[in-house]
């Protein structure tokens, strides 16, 4: 999440300072910089998804099982965090 914000921010930045330094005169040159921001929106998006479902299931215990892998269904793997 945190990723996809700060690439977003800095392709952005990029755009941004494309679009002041060299403003685009020509269709291939507009379509070039769109591209940059389509691309920056995508990450932005991207973070903004994983932001959600991140809050949708950051609260869920997750219980041990006993039971042996060939008997379960799904495999749920549980990372701690360190912070």
């Amino acid at each position: 999440m945190e990723a996809a914000f700060a690439l977003s921010s800095i392709v952005m930045l990029i755009g941004i300072s494309v679009f002041f330094i060299d403003r685009p005169d020509s269709l291939q040159n507009w379509l070039n910089l769109s591209s940059i921001g389509i691309v920056g929106l995508f990450l932005f998006f991207t973070g903004v998804s994983n932001q959600i479902k991140y809050n949708k299931v950051k609260d869920i215990q997750i219980h041990e099982s006993k039971a042996s892998l060939l008997e379960l269904d799904h495999l749920v793997f549980s990372s701690i965090a360190l912070s």
